[in-house]
């Protein structure tokens, strides 16, 4: 089974967005992100600002640019005109270890990074191959750093969550047509199937882990609203996506118990169709004993 990258696609989603552009931007609005052409924003970025409220996300090659700078700057400035607010700037930086071999045959590490700056977030560096992992993104110490929830990062769950949510179902749609009739047949390639089985198996494991830790993300941020209460906060948003998150975490449990149960209903139908070859191969070699 080939191996997916699940729904952090973000490294896929640089790659096929922006072509050879180093940045992209999407604002949100109306609980959407929506992409932004690069000359609606490339030589003044405050008329964009205006239309999304300040609600960007920015993803770039870059891991430092004079364009992200020049972004940052002018965000500061727009929040203090239009917020009334000094929106104070936090990185998080996430070392990776897939390593990547140079000209002069060095081994470079691999840097990713997260920049929070009031309703502005900005995902950059070398975006890993594979998934990257929600606990460098949204992890508890970000989320209670910012109690008043910026709406784009509930976008951005809101995003993955769904990504993973289908590719379980996906999952669950292929099981049921590969073995629908398990009851009855068996696999002529039961190494195949076991090996099928055990990956498919693996990758549901690790939708689990991201539907918990989306939940996990999404507790806190209701905890924080509780503690900082603010007029037009995004709780019931984020109480339908937390019970969203919980109930795929179950549909997964589920469809791992189907995979269980049909891995046991194969080896029953293989067992049995042995047994009955053999007495059949018992009755033609006493048949042809007493020729």
């Amino acid at each position: 089974m080939e191996n997916r990258n699940y729904f952090y696609e973000f490294k896929n989603l640089v790659d096929t967005t922006v072509d050879n552009e180093d940045t992209q931007l999407y604002g949100l609005k109306n609980g959407v992100l929506q992409t932004i052409n690069r000359a609606a924003w490339d030589r003044d970025i405050r008329p964009t600002l205006n239309t999304f409220s300040g609600n960007l996300v920015i993803l770039s090659k870059e891991h430092s640019s004079d364009r992200l700078e020049t972004i940052l700057r002018t965000y500061g400035v727009w929040a203090i005109e239009n917020i009334h607010e000094d929106m104070d700037i936090r990185k998080w930086v996430s070392e990776w270890n897939n390593y990547e071999t140079n000209e002069k045959k060095e081994l470079i590490k691999k840097k990713f990074q997260f920049i929070l700056q009031g309703q502005l977030i900005v995902l950059c560096g070398s975006f890993p191959d594979m998934a990257i992992d929600l606990d460098a993104i949204f992890e508890g110490a970000m989320i209670d750093a910012h109690p008043k929830c910026p709406s784009n990062m509930i976008a951005i769950i809101k995003f993955l969550l769904n990504h993973a949510s289908q590719r379980l179902s996906n999952i669950e749609g292929d099981i049921f047509i590969k073995y629908q009739n398990c009851s009855t047949t068996f696999p002529l390639r039961s190494a195949y199937c076991n090996s099928y089985l055990e990956s498919t198996r693996s990758e549901i494991l690790e939708l689990q882990e991201i539907f918990l830790k989306t939940t996990d993300s999404l507790q806190i941020m209701i905890n924080n609203l509780r503690c900082y209460c603010t007029s037009n906060t995004p709780r019931g948003t984020i109480e339908l996506l937390k019970a969203q998150g919980t109930r795929r975490y179950n549909d997964a449990a589920i469809v791992i118990e189907k995979m269980h149960n049909i891995a046991q209903a194969l080896q029953e139908n293989r067992k049995k169709l042995f047994k009955s070859v053999k007495k059949k191969l018992r009755v033609i070699y006493s048949a042809v004993g007493s020729i």
